[in-house]
C-alpha cells in the first residue's frame, strides 16, 4: 500500500492502536505497506474495539470477567476464569483496570495484522458479533419471561 495511505489509516486510527506491549507503530506501518491492494477496501471494515469502553467495562462489570467478553474469542477464557475467580480475587481486577487501554490497542493491532494476512476475518468477525447479539437477546427475553413467571406466582 502506498505511504501516504499507510499514514493517513493510521492518524485516523491513532486511538484505536497505540500505545500497546505488544505491537510498535513502525511494526504495524510495515506490515501495512506489505499489504495486498484488495486490503485498502478491507480497512474501513475492521471493528476495532473502543480502549475508552473496555476501561468503563473493567472497572464495573470487570470484576465478573466483562471486560475479557467484550474482547471476544480469544478472551472468552479468561473471562470465564476471572468471573470464577471474583476478579483473581479482586488483584487480577485491578491489573485489568490499569491496563485496560494497552490490552484493547494490543487486541486491534492483532485484529488489524490478521486482517492484513486474511481480509475475510473481518466478515468472519461480523458474523460471530450477529451471533453474539442474538444469543444475548434471546437470554434477555428468557430472564424477562422467567421475572413475569416469578411475579405472576406472588
Amino acid at each position: 500500500m502506498e505511504e501516504k495511505k499507510v499514514l493517513m489509516f493510521l492518524d485516523k486510527n491513532r486511538e484505536y492502536l497505540f500505545p500497546n506491549d505488544k505491537y510498535s507503530e513502525t511494526q504495524v506501518r510495515e506490515a501495512l505497506r506489505n499489504a495486498s491492494a484488495g486490503f485498502e477496501s478491507v480497512m474501513s471494515g475492521i471493528p476495532f474495539k473502543k480502549p475508552g469502553t473496555l476501561l468503563a467495562l473493567s472497572i464495573f462489570p470487570g470484576f465478573f470477567g466483562v471486560d475479557h467478553f467484550y474482547l471476544g474469542n480469544g478472551e472468552i477464557l479468561k473471562g470465564l476464569l476471572k468471573l470464577c475467580t471474583w476478579g483473581g480475587f479482586g488483584i487480577w481486577w485491578i491489573v485489568d483496570i490499569i491496563f485496560a487501554k494497552k490490552r484493547c490497542r494490543s487486541y486491534n493491532c492483532k485484529l488489524l495484522l490478521a486482517t492484513i494476512y486474511d481480509p475475510t476475518i473481518v466478515k468472519k468477525i461480523g458474523n460471530y458479533q450477529k451471533d453474539l447479539i442474538k444469543v444475548s437477546k434471546n437470554i434477555a427475553v428468557a430472564v424477562k419471561d422467567s421475572v413475569k413467571d416469578f411475579q405472576d406466582t406472588l
